[in-house]
């Protein structure tokens, strides 16, 4: 049953930072969250906070589901990351849907919430992310992103390395409208800072809507290893889905070779790992 919350108590006076949901929303599935958290009043604040699912209805939210709710207790100007989980129920679907974090008023915490349409088919979802043969170049990188849409999707696409609230490196995708029942492929060219070279990474796609970073179905996943290219002696190696019995040559600047000439140094990559030999 839908329940519509009444203000019963003063709002706590804290303020959200960046809210990440690391799975995206879909029906009966695991939802988890991680909420930034400021204490901003001049007293300690302590309050229950609960991430919710809801309908406007009359002016006001009409709490649907909840995820598992977390007291807090802050001093003036202490941060906090603050983590909940839960399942959502198994016959959510619609499009207005709106997620809020509610403090003890039983109202969003700085009236922030975010529109997300739950169903049994994603709105949207990642159909490929990849890079050439898993290496990402320091100063021109080269990433694609496709995007499927089952309807219209006007979504900023970022990938973030490492802890999207604390990320090692973050990539940008241009912001395009993605009609529905369309396939778009969003290419990222740049530089990416804040990565060592000779690495081998991670990076996971979300949504960023405002401060809302919410995860997305599909093939979300990059694995990638930074171009290593700083002497003679340097090796390359990469991470990903390459097929067991293909051998792959490089020069020792990362640059991928296509026939070595004979007496060349490269480095050799086959199903028994990475080499650095003399071409006969």
């Amino acid at each position: 049953m839908n329940r519509i919350f009444s203000l019963a108590a003063l709002s706590a006076e804290i303020s959200l930072g960046d809210i990440v949901v690391e799975t995206g929303f879909a029906p009966g599935a695991e939802c988890s969250v991680k909420a930034v958290v400021t204490g901003e009043g001049d007293m300690t604040q302590e309050t229950v906070l609960t991430p919710v699912i809801a309908r406007r209805v009359a002016g006001v939210l009409s709490v649907i589901a909840v995820l598992e709710s977390q007291s807090i207790s802050l001093d003036k100007g202490e941060t906090a990351v603050v983590e909940f989980s839960g399942t959502l129920p198994d016959d959510l679907s619609g499009s207005d849907f709106r997620f809020a974090i509610f403090d003890e008023s039983n109202t969003p915490v700085n009236g922030r919430s975010l529109t997300v349409a739950i169903g049994p088919a994603a709105p949207y979802e990642i159909s490929s992310f990849a890079t050439a043969d898993g290496i990402v170049e320091p100063d021109n990188a080269h990433i694609k992103l496709t995007v499927k849409a089952s309807s219209k999707c006007d979504k900023q696409f970022t990938a973030f390395v490492g802890d999207p609230l604390d990320p090692t490196a973050t990539i940008a995708f241009p912001q395009t409208t993605i009609a529905a029942g369309s396939t778009e492929t969003l290419v990222f060219e740049g530089s990416i800072e804040g990565l060592a070279p000779g690495e081998s990474y991670q990076a996971k796609a979300f949504t960023v809507d405002k401060s809302f970073i919410v995860g997305v179905p599909g093939a979300s996943l990059l694995d990638f290893t930074f171009r290593k290219a700083d002497g003679a002696g340097d090796t390359l190696t990469t991470i990903g889905a390459e097929s067991a019995g293909e051998v792959r040559y490089y020069d020792i600047l990362g640059r991928r070779l296509t026939a070595p000439t004979g007496g060349a140094i490269v480095i050799r990559i086959d199903a028994e790992g990475v080499k650095k030999i003399v071409t006969p």
